[in-house]
């Protein structure tokens, strides 16, 4: 009885997380701008700036799915072998890591326009995406008929031909994912020198008490960030199904396409991590950075912990009710792909009148789980799949619910998954700078918000020492992703 109790109470507290974070600011934030007087000053809607967003998205998601087919082809051949899990890990690396480090690094190795760079930095952490759904595509349906193109064209022309045809679905529904999250990001445009519309949205709701300005403020981008998936949404329906009968295990055809992962690795992540290293002595960065933020970096990590911990717990209770996870999902992915400023303010307007909440450090954690919950509910789905529907059966033949053979076979026997799901959330929190910009406590400092003050004031010893702190915070996550994908 106790451990049906445990159970239960376990997925009542992932529910409660998910209404608290992604439920109840969106309606608190609706509801306070309609009964709430307009603001004094009138938005004035910047046009030029939001067609800069616009364009820079476009680039961004061309240049990711450009620089996504070298890591497609290696998906494609990916087997059963040992070595192919940790290859499989290096192709999810670059996301793993601070985004907001490769843009400080980059800055440092390329020497051209803040636009282009922008590109660059989104295309180089982004493009693990879309090489992992077209890849897993690829060796599912188009391996077949690519390996009949390549008998009379070469390689480019017979994927061209041969596999383009029946993946541009795919490829259009991740660029238009892709594109609706840069269009609402901040941090890689503001690292960059550039003001996009993002930028707005968070000075106007830094800058004015009204719920609705924010509101108001982030209904154009919104509505394109809504179109964008709602159409990745409908192309991602019309997609061919998977033929299970195909064997999809390449190990054996592997060969030379391995190695483009430890290449891709090394340029992605590895070229602005040098960049930053080369640039100020690093034991001395890290050490006067210890020194002076030790405080700061601890309750930092301390509350980035608690947030990796809600989201995926949140996320495997929800991918255990079926009924809901898909819903949940969708709804987590509208959260994300939204602009970091208006989820402070939904947050900062369902929490206002409670000060035990709004004046204490869980009002980031809920500002976390609402940003990244859509990583908790993947991790708890992918923990689902990850037991055989043999062992379900056998449990459901034992007498164990859908629910309960959910929670107490497949989620109880990928500990690991959860666990790598956990610790990516943490370090994404640790360089979340949007929405921690307004949802903040007095008692925390976040260090993403000291770090992009640093960056201001041009103290290049300080930055470089939180960056690499950052990257080791992250580095458990991404050594632990190529364990799970060994698995």
């Amino acid at each position: 009885m106790s451990a049906h109790l445990a159970q239960y109470a376990g997925i009542a507290v992932g529910v409660v997380i998910f209404v608290a974070a992604a439920v109840w600011p969106a309606i608190a934030l609706v509801t306070q701008a309609l009964v709430d007087g307009q603001p004094a000053t009138p938005y004035s809607f910047p046009q030029g700036i939001f067609l800069r967003s616009v364009f820079l998205a476009f680039g961004g998601t061309l240049a990711a799915l450009l620089l996504a087919m070298p890591g497609a082809l290696v998906v494609a051949r990916l087997g059963r072998r040992r070595l192919d899990g940790w290859i499989a890990g290096m192709l999810i690396a670059p996301l793993i890591f601070p985004v907001m480090v490769y843009a400080f690094g980059w800055d440092r190795v390329l020497k051209v326009p803040g636009e282009l760079r922008c590109v660059w930095v989104w295309a180089t952490w982004a493009w693990p995406v879309p090489a992992l759904v077209l890849g897993w595509g690829w060796a599912r349906l188009g391996r077949r008929r690519y390996e009949a193109a390549l008998l009379s064209a070469s390689p480019p022309p017979a994927f061209l031909h041969g596999v383009f045809p029946i993946l541009w679905r795919q490829v259009l529904a991740c660029g238009l994912l892709l594109f609706a999250f840069f269009l609402g990001d901040y941090t890689v445009p503001h690292a960059c020198g550039l003001i996009v519309y993002a930028t707005e949205l968070l000075l106007a709701a830094e800058s004015s008490p009204h719920p609705r300005a924010a509101l108001v403020a982030a209904l154009p981008v919104a509505a394109a960030i809504a179109l964008s998936l709602l159409l990745a949404l409908m192309v991602w329906r019309e997609r061919p199904e998977i033929d299970e009968s195909d064997d999809a295990d390449l190990a054996a055809s592997a060969g030379w396409s391995r190695w483009l992962a430890p290449l891709l690795t090394a340029i992605c992540v590895g070229v602005p991590l040098v960049g930053l290293m080369h640039s100020v002595p690093v034991t001395a960065s890290v050490a006067e950075t210890l020194d002076t933020y030790c405080r700061e970096i601890v309750v930092s990590l301390g509350v980035a912990a608690a947030g990796g911990v809600a989201t995926v717990l949140m996320g495997a209770a929800l991918a255990t009710l079926p009924g809901v996870r898909w819903l949940a999902l969708g709804w987590a992915l509208v959260w994300a792909a939204l602009p970091g400023a208006l989820i402070g303010s939904s947050v900062i307007s369902a929490y206002l009148r409670i000060p035990s909440v709004y004046d204490h450090w869980l009002i980031m954690v809920i500002g976390y789980v609402a940003r990244f919950g859509w990583v908790g509910i993947v991790v708890g789905l992918l923990a689902q799949t990850g037991v055989g529907r043999a062992q379900l059966k056998s449990a459901r033949i034992d007498g164990a619910g859908a629910v309960a053979a959910s929670w107490r076979v497949a989620l109880a026997g990928n500990l690991p998954t959860l666990a790598c799901g956990a610790l990516v959330v943490s370090a994404l929190c640790l360089s979340e700078a949007c929405t921690t910009a307004l949802v903040r406590v007095p008692e925390v400092n976040p260090i993403a918000l000291i770090l992009i003050e640093k960056f201001h004031r041009f103290e290049d010893e300080i930055l470089v020492g939180i960056s690499l702190l950052l990257v080791l915070g992250a580095l458990p996550g991404a050594v632990l992703a190529g364990v799970v994908s060994r698995r």
